[in-house]
């Protein structure tokens, strides 16, 4: 077994046997010259060796050891090569065995693998944590002794379960292709819906209920009280944040369900989560961060070489991350278990393919953003919502937009009401006319009756807001009733898929709403002040990746150990945990992460993968953030780097 250095540890422990207790654990080392010969049952798991029912028999210079050792106990086996350089780590359960036969008695234990592992990196960094020296802990043809870093032992043991784990996800109910709807109603039926993971019935509370309930206390839903809507908070209370938003369009989304009797606990619970994936700084942070993880920004190495290494952002896709992986509530799955129709809704409350696809390609891989099973529940085949309820979210989104936006155009000043009539006077926004004056009359005759205003331009605004929303409101219960009557008169035997966008407004009524958004676009998206504000974001969006990139340890403790236990997926690769690692492999192993140039490496594959994986959590942690907390943030790490 090699040549030995004499070394008096072995006999110093086994001589002080209160040093053997159960928060120890016992060391074995083989040559691996003589492995093969150890090993009696041997079973090959994707590459690696594997013990099973394995006996270790003890050698004469090991029965003071074996004495020693309790009736169970936990073993390490390290197997070397010349140099004592670590080749594999097996950890196992041991059992002492002691069997009289004619030829003597034969002392051994019963090995169980529990963890194994053959990675160089994962077998370095192993036995540079632990106590032991391979070479001189052990006397001469002695292959025993005791550790004192049981944690070590642990940790690999229950990494190695967890990686290898696979939990079981059944969907909580199958749907039937058809079921039997009312004559007059396509609300959906709760008795459809699905879920992932089975759930415990809570009396009082239906389950759509208890999604919404899970959406409103979930922390991502309570950041968006803090993420720019148009404009940045700080330029004052009174303007829409994503929070005021979401809660506008959830009322107006409520206000069409109930008109069209639909199901207004899945449409309230859609609509509070339908902009749950969000980034700071409203649509420029998503813009930034999909650059950067297309290519556009060149911060990730070899991104534009290697095509496995571009993805992108897009909120909606991110809110299906958040809901089904980052959000993280219950000790038994990922997420918060949300009702597929609710997440379907989510997903597609805005665009889902891409623009002028010819073959409805998605415009990202839906399984790097959807860790749920059966992600054909969602169905990415319809562009819109398969619930009547989530196209009713999609509708209010635009609605509340169109209301919320002219409001606080003028609240900025960007917009005048005489540009708002200007426009009004083109034949297609005529009916936009009609409720300017209208307001403009019922002021007037306010005045008349000796009312007093306080602010006569703030009360146009808040009149125009309301009658903008509730115009909208009427063009799509109008509009869509008449769509639902045909549906249901040309679908005989209802289905619970509705494969038809019914939900939406007539073609008058769009060129109404395009005439709204594109002076918002004119006057306030192309105004200096905003153009400013997104030039800003961009910088900040840029320079938090840039440098969480090149220094992965200055992430937080949570982002670390999920890029930690993203890695366990990638097959035979070898993890380590950054923050306990030992601190030359973890330069080392990051260095191949995020530097080096992989393209005529060897281990190219399972680092391109790892490379991905970092960009991906990096987007999740920078995405997660509020407006003020991105800006403390980048403050914080460049006045460090500035000072350094």
């Amino acid at each position: 077994m090699g040549i030995e250095t004499e070394h008096p540890t072995n006999e110093f422990y086994f001589e002080n046997s209160d040093l053997v207790n159960e928060d120890n654990f016992f060391i074995i080392k083989l040559y691996e010259q003589s492995f093969e010969n150890f090993l009696k049952n041997l079973s090959l798991n994707e590459g690696c060796c594997q013990l099973k029912g394995t006996e270790y028999r003890i050698g004469e210079n090991d029965e003071k050891a074996f004495e020693c050792m309790p009736a169970k106990m936990k073993l390490m086996f390290i197997v070397f090569k010349s140099g004592y350089k670590p080749k594999q780590v097996f950890a196992c359960e041991g059992e002492k065995i002691v069997r009289t036969q004619s030829t003597g008695t034969k002392k051994c234990i019963l090995c169980k693998t529990l963890a194994q592992s053959n990675h160089h990196m994962e077998v370095q960094n192993i036995c540079k944590q632990l106590f032991f020296d391979l070479q001189k802990d052990f006397t001469s043809k002695t292959y025993i002794t005791i550790e004192t870093a049981v944690e070590i032992y642990d940790s690999f043991v229950n990494e190695y379960s967890a990686r290898r784990k696979t939990k079981k996800q059944e969907v909580d109910q199958k749907p039937s292709d058809k079921v039997d709807l009312s004559q007059d109603s396509l609300a959906y039926p709760e008795a459809l819906c699905v879920k992932c993971y089975r759930q415990e019935d809570i009396i009082g509370r239906s389950i759509f209920a208890r999604d919404r309930d899970r959406i409103i206390h979930s922390k991502a839903f309570r950041r968006l009280v803090d993420k720019a809507q148009i404009f940045t908070s700080e330029k004052g209370d009174h303007y829409r944040t994503r929070m005021t938003h979401t809660l506008e369009v959830t009322q107006i989304a409520r206000s069409i369900a109930k008109r069209l009797e639909l199901n207004e606990e899945l449409t309230e619970a859609i609509a509070l989560a339908h902009d749950i994936g969000h980034t700071p700084f409203g649509h420029q942070g998503e813009r930034t961060l999909n650059q950067i993880l297309n290519g556009d920004i060149p911060i990730i190495q070899e991104i534009n070489e290697v095509r496995q290494l571009q993805s992108g952002f897009k909120h909606n896709y991110q809110a299906l991350r958040v809901l089904s992986c980052l959000e993280l509530k219950y000790s038994k799955y990922q997420g918060i278990n949300l009702s597929y129709q609710i997440m379907e809704g989510v997903w597609k409350h805005t665009k889902i393919m891409k623009d002028n696809s010819q073959e409805n390609e998605l415009l990202f891989p839906i399984e790097t953003f959807f860790t749920y099973p059966n992600p054909e529940y969602l169905h990415p085949e319809y562009p819109f919502s398969t619930t009547l309820e989530g196209q009713v979210v999609a509708i209010a989104d635009e609605i509340a937009q169109r209301a919320h936006d002219i409001d606080d155009a003028f609240k900025s000043h960007t917009v005048v009401i005489e540009e708002l009539e200007r426009i009004s006077h083109f034949k297609k926004s005529r009916l936009t006319e009609e409720l300017i004056e209208r307001i403009k009359q019922d002021i007037c005759e306010a005045k008349n009756d000796h009312i007093i205003f306080v602010d006569e331009q703030d009360m146009f605004r808040a009149r125009l807001c309301s009658e903008i929303i509730t115009f909208f409101v009427d063009r799509v219960v109008k509009h869509s009733k008449k769509q639902i009557d045909e549906y249901l008169k040309t679908n005989q035997g209802k289905e619970y898929i509705i494969k038809e966008k019914l939900i939406h407004w007539d073609e008058d009524t769009d060129n109404i709403s395009e005439s709204l958004q594109t002076l918002v676009n004119k006057k306030v998206i192309n105004s200096a002040e905003v153009a400013q504000f997104d030039t800003t974001a961009e910088n900040i969006i840029e320079k938090l990746f840039t440098y969480y990139y090149l220094h992965p340890l200055t992430l937080s403790d949570n982002t670390l150990k999920r890029v930690y236990l993203e890695f366990f997926k990638i097959k035979g690769a070898g993890v380590i945990d950054f923050r306990s690692g030992d601190v030359n492999l973890v330069r080392e192993e990051l260095n191949k992460i995020t530097i080096e140039h992989l393209h005529n490496k060897p281990y190219r594959e399972e680092y391109y993968q790892k490379r991905r994986i970092l960009a991906q959590c990096i987007s999740d942690h920078i995405g997660g953030m509020t407006d003020s907390f991105a800006i403390q943030e980048y403050h914080k790490l460049y006045h460090l780097k500035d000072q350094s």
